[in-house]
Order: structure tokens, then sequence, then C-alpha cells
């Protein structure tokens, strides 16, 4: 950020090097923003990997190991197996 803070200072030159560097620095700055605000996420979107689903296998085996009906969004908050708290 400081860099750029500083290289803004350049563009009010009228010197030819100075302006060259300018506008150099600020087209590269643009070019990476633009690859990673727009071009690099909308890419993944189309050929990166596919909607993973974390939730699902571990509420199926935990209905499946005790029966208890969880909600569909992860397992049970609060619920503590009398079995667990007497081991501690």
């Amino acid at each position: 950020m400081s860099t750029f803070v500083a290289v803004v200072v350049m563009s009010a030159s009228t010197s030819y090097v100075f302006r060259v560097f300018f506008i150099q620095f600020f087209g590269i700055c643009i070019f990476g923003m633009a690859h990673g605000l727009l071009f690099l996420p909308v890419l993944l979107s189309l050929i990166g990997p596919g909607e993973i689903n974390v939730g699902a296998p571990a509420v199926q085996e935990a209905k499946a190991k005790d029966g208890v009906e969880r909600p569909k969004d992860g397992v049970a908050m609060g619920s503590v197996d009398s079995s667990m708290a007497n081991e501690a």
C-alpha cells in the first residue's frame, strides 16, 4: 500500500520516465486485481471441483449408530450422553 501511495505522487510528474513507470505500475495493479476478483473466481467456478457436503456422512453415521434423529444441517448440539459425562 505504501508503494502505491509513493507511485501515485509520480502521476503528477512531467518527466517521461516517471509517467511511464506510473502507468506500468498502475496497469499491473489493475491487471492483478481483475484476475483476483473476476477472472480466477469465474474460472474456478466453471472448472473447479464439485460441491462438497461435509455434514451429510457424519449425520448419517450418528443416526445409524444411536437411532437419534439429528437436524439436517449437522449434529445436534447441547445433548450430552450420560456415559460420556460419567467418564470425566
